[in-house]
């Protein structure tokens, strides 16, 4: 094995164990690929970057806060990636965070509904009249 080679596995291996830290990038790549359903390949491809960078991208420490932007133009830059498509894989890795924090916290409330509403239901019987939508073929009452 070349020493090349052993520097290579020693990369992927602190990649694969920055993928489990919240802190590390890795984490935000992770959720994206099993979020999206893609393989390597295809996050380097969503990235426009080659598969050679991700274990690279997955050792830097992931945006966050007030400098989001700056640290996202200065990995984009170190890493010739697209700073809107990091941004964008990043906030939408962000926004499933929410979401899964938000479903995770209406499981444990004793609201009735904690807090979501339902955007449309199944009904086996018709609505009734006071439920149905009006008739807008219908004069609006005067």
């Amino acid at each position: 094995m070349s020493e090349a080679d052993v520097h290579q596995e020693l990369l992927q291996r602190a990649a694969e164990r920055a993928c489990a830290q919240p802190f590390f990038l890795g984490s935000a790549l992770t959720a994206f690929a099993a979020a999206e359903g893609l393989d390597n390949a295809g996050l380097a491809n969503r990235l426009a970057c080659t598969v050679f960078l991700l274990p690279r991208l997955a050792l830097c420490r992931r945006p966050a806060g007030q400098t989001f932007a700056s640290d996202v133009q200065r990995i984009a830059e170190r890493f010739e990636v697209d700073p809107l498509k990091l941004a964008e894989l990043l906030r939408t890795v962000e926004a499933l965070d929410a979401l899964e924090r938000a479903w995770a916290g209406e499981s444990t409330t004793s609201v009735p509904g904690g807090g979501w509403l339902a955007a449309a239901r199944d009904r086996d019987e018709p609505p009734t009249e006071s439920s149905a939508l009006p008739d807008s073929t219908q004069d609006p009452p005067r």
